[in-house]
């Protein structure tokens, strides 16, 4: 956020997990603290297994089987919407529940960012399932707030595990993304 190179800058990063519009996303994401003052701004994380746990079974039921459009990230301070794409933009449809490989135990894969819609749903009903499922995922009491100190390796399930950032202010907040 202070470096003339630096990628994010001071911006608000919303809830996402990275590149969730590529058809086989990353499945492992990690930042590392190069150099952080102690006022830096904190990653805050969730998971979409605790989410999806947390559901009603009439939601649970309501979301099997439904899919989820998302798209390139163009905004990091809303949500990425159709409109915002550009030629040659990658999107991809992923379920709303996935499953972990080996485990088969399921999670919620929408975030605030890249998700455009639920398909098959009216732009309105789109919208108000995705507010109904981000407010379990994004629960106050859901979100680990990771206050980053020099040399911290932080490393996450990216399929499972979302991250988002406040405004960075000035504290000097310098992270490496892998």
């Amino acid at each position: 956020n202070t470096r003339a190179d630096g990628f994010l800058g001071t911006k608000e990063l919303q809830w996402h997990n990275d590149v969730p519009y590529l058809p086989s996303p990353y499945l492992v994401a990690a930042l590392h603290a190069v150099d952080v003052d102690p006022d830096a701004a904190s990653t805050r994380f969730v998971s979409g297994y605790r989410a999806y746990e947390s559901l009603p079974e009439s939601l649970k039921k309501r979301v099997a089987g439904m899919k989820a459009l998302q798209v390139r990230q163009r905004m990091s301070e809303r949500a990425n919407r159709l409109v915002d794409l550009e030629a040659g933009d990658l999107c991809t449809v992923h379920p709303v529940v996935r499953t972990q490989a080996g485990t088969g135990r399921p999670y919620l894969f929408v975030n605030e960012n890249m998700t455009a819609c639920i398909i098959g749903l009216s732009a309105a009903d789109s919208d108000a399932l995705l507010e109904e499922l981000f407010s379990y995922l994004y629960a106050p009491d859901a979100i680990y707030d990771h206050a980053w100190h020099p040399g911290d390796l932080v490393v996450w399930d990216n399929l499972s595990v979302q991250h988002a950032r406040g405004q960075a202010g000035a504290g000097a907040r310098t992270l490496q993304r892998v």
